[in-house]
């Protein structure tokens, strides 16, 4: 029983699609730190950031058509909603293009500096090129995927994903134990996204979706009018955040050497994957939020609101403690196989991630009105972010633990409890548990780094 409730359970689903996504490039680590040196390392966890960075192509574009889609059938809208599925055939065909150019145009570019000292330059090369290859594949299948969650098949999709990732990442380090080749390595790691496509297409269209050729007489205006505005403004916010958030490791890395920037863009995409992990239950609500929302169920939204907010700072903490044990544990079992996380560093991110989750919870909620104000929130929190950054110093990795922390404590937590505060009601009463283990878990995280002083690591080296 209890198994069959996990697998068809939303929250736990989403949360196994983040974690396979996640240790689908971080399972060869250990292969690759025993065939390559640390300058191939370095260069693997930059492709971990430039994975994060995929969302500069698809903004919050799956998000804004996922409630489109759920408004439309709540109220029985069929023009409507094919419209919007016609839509979204058109949509992420070019945010797939759109995320080419920007891999050839920006992110190579970013890429350089580390790739000439990569000892297998030409390897490091095409392995680049079948992650863009592989990237594409998957944001087109957002297609199917967004019209499924739209319809709140939330657990199928995301089962689907873990199976892709999961398969990707075994693959991957398996090839590498058989031939230690990086375009090996990330063809295996990629291949499985275009069977999730297929797989995501045939689910899709046994639930009435059909493709974009045979709804010629859809409203197409619908791009025009309501989707694009929603999407630049969404789009801009989702830009600043990722570069906020992950383009850090970029930045540090036009400072650091190889082994810096191994470890920074370890401790980056750690903290990244904690982050995408705790707030994967509210992810996995929106569709049942957005759907009582559309309803006029104010109770029954707040309701599910609240258990997401709640259940976000319980997963954060628990995810926080595994994140430490399984690194100290790994360390020890396999000896320098991953870089190196300086405590301090460690205890300032979980501290700033804190507020960072906070107000993502409440924005996501908010966003189910589908009244998009990513852009200013995100614009606002950036500018305080990166004046402190060069304010503390670009060259040391704490002051981008310490820029995130006042950037969101400042600006992105007031902003957006306001919105969901004045415009769906929700007041602080319903989250009060929520609050206090928020301030709780950040009370203890400062206590051991009042006695830190920056050199000690998390494990012994």
């Amino acid at each position: 029983m209890i198994l069959v409730r996990t697998w068809n359970s939303p929250g736990w689903t989403s949360l196994a699609a983040t974690s396979a996504r996640a240790l689908a490039f971080f399972v060869p680590v250990p292969v690759l730190s025993a065939n390559f040196g640390q300058d191939t390392i370095a260069f693997w966890f930059l492709l971990i950031t430039l994975q994060s960075l995929t969302a500069l192509a698809i903004g919050n574009l799956p998000t804004i058509l996922m409630h489109m889609i759920t408004h439309a059938k709540v109220a029985s809208e069929e023009s409507h909603l094919k419209a919007v599925i016609a839509s979204t055939h058109r949509i992420f065909g070019v945010a797939a293009i759109l995320y080419l150019a920007l891999a050839l145009v920006l992110f190579t570019p970013l890429l350089w500096r580390q790739l000439n000292v990569v000892s297998d330059f030409w390897g490091a090369v095409g392995a680049w090129l079948v992650f863009i290859a592989g990237t594409m594949a998957r944001i087109y299948a957002l297609s199917p995927t967004t019209f499924l969650l739209g319809l709140n098949k939330v657990a199928v999709v995301r089962r689907t994903e873990t199976i892709s990732w999961l398969a990707g990442g075994i693959l991957s380090a398996l090839g590498l134990l058989i031939y230690p080749n990086l375009i090996f390595a990330m063809a295996l790691l990629q291949a499985p996204a275009i069977v999730n496509f297929l797989v995501m297409r045939r689910l899709a269209t046994q639930h009435d979706w059909i493709y974009s050729k045979k709804l010629k007489n859809a409203n197409q205006g619908l791009i025009q009018k309501e989707i694009i505005p929603r999407a630049v403004r969404g789009s801009i916010g989702i830009v600043v955040a990722y570069l906020m958030v992950y383009g850090g490791s970029i930045i540090f890395a036009q400072f650091g050497d190889s082994a810096s920037i191994a470890s920074f863009s370890f401790t980056v995409a750690i903290f990244g994957l904690i982050s995408q992990l705790s707030v994967s239950h509210t992810l996995a609500s929106l569709p049942a939020i957005s759907r009582a929302y559309a309803a006029g169920e104010t109770t029954r939204m707040n309701a599910i609101a609240a258990r997401a907010s709640l259940l976000g700072i319980i997963l954060y903490a628990t995810l926080l403690a595994a994140a430490f044990t399984v690194y100290w544990l790994a360390d020890h079992a396999f000896p320098n196989s991953f870089p190196a996380i300086g405590l301090t560093l460690f205890l300032l991110f979980s501290i700033a991630y804190i507020p960072v989750r906070y107000a993502s919870f409440h924005l996501h909620f908010y966003s189910t009105t589908n009244d998009i104000r990513w852009h200013t929130y995100q614009i606002g929190t950036a500018v305080i972010y990166f004046m402190a950054v060069a304010l503390l110093g670009a060259d040391k990795p704490e002051s981008y633990a310490i820029a995130l922390l006042i950037a969101n404590a400042v600006y992105a937590v007031p902003y957006s409890r306001r919105l969901t505060f004045t415009r769906l009601g929700f007041g602080f009463r319903p989250e009060a548990v929520t609050l206090l283990l928020t301030l709780s878990c950040m009370a203890l995280l400062a206590l051991p780094l009042l006695s830190t002083c920056g050199s000690v690591e998390v494990t012994p080296q």
